[in-house]
């Protein structure tokens, strides 16, 4: 998680207006604050947010990997159409794959 998406989303959380910044690479000393810092966002702030946020995309990696994973919708439909014409061949490998995904990428 970068400076730029730290601050918007500290400015969302508190209601503020969008600040007006820009960042050379990932320095706290190299944000030039355009609007003056209205809020008087801090570095402890920004890097709280920081934690924050990539706390939460990396709670999620189980979702990503299992997205990667699954079987695509046009396998499931093949393999739905195929189960109400009497065959559950292909629809048996789906919900093995699936339960085989969620084994691999459990929820935390």
């Amino acid at each position: 998680m970068d400076i730029c998406t730290s601050v918007i989303e500290i400015c969302k959380d508190k209601g503020w207006a969008n600040p007006q910044l820009s960042v050379s690479g990932e320095n706290f000393a190299k944000i030039n604050w355009l609007d003056g810092n209205p809020n008087n966002i801090t570095q402890q702030m920004i890097e709280t947010k920081k934690a924050e946020l990539k706390a939460n995309y990396d709670n999620l990696a189980y979702a990503r990997n299992r997205e990667k994973a699954y079987p695509s919708i046009e396998d499931v439909t093949v393999a739905l159409a195929e189960k109400a014409e009497g065959d559950s061949t292909f629809w048996d490998e789906i919900t093995k794959k699936r339960a085989d995904v969620k084994k691999k990428y459990p929820k935390p």
